[in-house]
């Protein structure tokens, strides 16, 4: 006999795109801008949002220090925007019109005077816009880091130097992160990305479904950007 049961029981489901911690990171970095040999006119330091939700980023700064060095105070830029999951998020730093090619159009200009070394240096995200302290800090407030070329602070092992015509990328388009900024990074040709450039979803886009009691159903809307998806399934 067949009988019309609830429209469907679920146990657990997970409804987001192997959902992640809101996990923001320092994808690009490259300190010659304006500087001869340079391809690019101005430096700059590029994020991306490797997570499946948005996150704000008001109230958090880019922080730089040189490479051997505190004055963390001297290279604070404070943040506004909201990124994507899979977006990136530009920010031009200092440069010089004329030398090298200009950078797409930036999400942030900074209005501080951030001078990145052309070959090694320390750079943080922070969730904050006061400070850091120390030659290598190890504040709760810290989002991500990157030490390269002969810094004295970095995660796991030092990153590569930069160069006139080298920035340092996170490699797999900004999605590996094995807290080792050695094997997290490498020295390529510049090519920064702003929050216009193509997404990119580090888990695919992929839905996964677990642990579902009940009746059978079907997803009749996946949508990939938002981890959202609609369940039909109502009788036996």
């Amino acid at each position: 006999m067949n009988k019309i049961l609830p429209a469907l029981v679920l146990s657990l489901i997970v409804l987001t795109a192997q959902a992640q911690p809101p996990k923001v990171v320092i994808s690009q970095v490259f300190g010659a801008g304006g500087l001869t040999g340079s391809p690019l006119s101005h430096d700059f330091v590029e994020l991306f949002n490797a997570s499946d939700e948005a996150v704000v980023l008001d109230g958090w700064s880019i922080q730089y220090s040189p490479a051997t060095n505190n004055r963390w105070a001297t290279g604070t830029v404070n943040l506004t925007w909201i990124i994507k999951p899979g977006h990136y998020y530009l920010i031009q730093l200092n440069g010089k019109e004329g030398i090298g090619k200009p950078l797409p159009e930036a999400d942030l200009v900074a209005t501080v005077n951030v001078d990145i070394s052309a070959t090694s240096g320390k750079v943080a995200l922070v969730n904050t816009i006061a400070a850091l302290q120390g030659n290598c800090p190890a504040a709760k407030e810290l989002v991500d880091f990157v030490g390269f070329g002969t810094a004295d602070c970095f995660e796991g092992a030092v990153a590569p130097a930069t160069s006139n015509s080298r920035s340092i990328m996170r490699i797999s388009n900004g999605c590996a992160d094995s807290e080792n900024n050695a094997t997290d990074f490498t020295a390529v040709a510049p090519g920064p990305r702003n929050s216009r450039s193509a997404a990119n979803l580090c888990n695919g886009g992929s839905i996964t479904v677990a642990a579902v009691t009940g009746l059978p159903f079907c997803i009749t809307n996946n949508n990939e950007a938002s981890g959202v998806v609609s369940f039909v399934g109502n009788r036996s």
